[in-house]
């Protein structure tokens, strides 16, 4: 059971989870990105230029690579260096750029059996993975806040306070930051529109205002629900935007699954 009380206000916000939170958390973020398989841990994609490495799928470069897309995975090390000092980490997860130069590197090494302790170390860490996709969550909501006009976030702040009464809604916040990114950063963009948690907050407060619905009176399990949908229709716009080749259409039905599971999730 999460056991925080979350504030958005300004200057007060803070998260106070136990190591149990994290592992709750880091259980059903591996559930989310791994479908619970311990070699997607150590993953990369035919359809991506890069590899994807941890439970929140922590992206990681090869050299002279650009991509519209935050490096996540290079600043994991960086917080487990500085927060958790006592904690060894691999050699090859130390450089500044990965140890397969491309995808059929990777595979080889993967085939061979290469990897296993690199994927022990992952498995091992998860609930430091946990407070490191909280920690940038925590970081990065100011700023999604910002991107707001000033009496729309007292809107946004008001419906982030219902929504973070209940477990499920603020690991819907936690997820989905991880997962989709916060939404402002430029580059992160299909023809200038972006798909992180500033959109979907934006679709909410269109819904909400189309309802006439009063965000002060809102419910938490409303806020939930709106969440979700507002969710959904921000990542189906991404599908349509998405450059053709891409086809990203084929990603969407278990984008839409993972949201509706976060009206769903078990009690502990």
């Amino acid at each position: 059971m999460l056991s925080p009380w979350y504030s958005v206000q300004a200057n007060s916000r803070a998260i106070d989870f136990t190591h149990s939170d994290y592992v709750w958390i880091g259980e059903r973020i591996y559930h989310n990105e791994t479908g619970r398989k311990p070699e997607n841990l150590l993953f990369w994609s035919p359809h991506e230029p890069f590899p994807s490495l941890g439970i929140g799928h922590f992206i990681w470069f090869p050299e002279n690579l650009n991509a519209p897309f935050e490096q996540t995975f290079p600043s994991f090390i960086r917080f487990v260096k500085h927060r958790h000092p006592q904690t060894s980490i691999p050699v090859e997860f130390q450089s500044e750029y990965p140890p397969w130069k491309n995808r059929e590197a990777f595979t080889l090494h993967k085939q061979r059996g290469d990897l296993a302790a690199l994927r022990l170390w992952l498995i091992a860490t998860m609930p430091l993975q946990a407070e490191y996709i909280v920690q940038r969550f925590d970081a990065g909501l100011p700023e999604v806040l910002a991107g707001f006009s000033v009496a729309q976030q007292i809107q946004v702040s008001a419906y982030l306070h219902q929504l973070m009464q209940t477990k499920n809604g603020l690991f819907s916040l936690i997820d989905y930051s991880n997962f989709k990114g916060f939404g402002s950063n430029p580059i992160e963009r299909y023809q200038q529109q972006g798909w992180g948690l500033l959109q979907v907050l934006e679709q909410v407060l269109q819904a909400l205002d189309q309802d006439g619905v009063d965000v002060e009176q809102i419910e938490p399990q409303q806020a939930l629900t709106q969440f979700i949908a507002a969710a959904k229709a921000t990542l189906a716009e991404r599908v349509a935007l998405a450059p053709p080749e891409k086809n990203e259409a084929r990603w969407l039905p278990g984008w839409q699954r993972r949201l509706e599971a976060y009206g769903a999730l078990t009690p502990n």
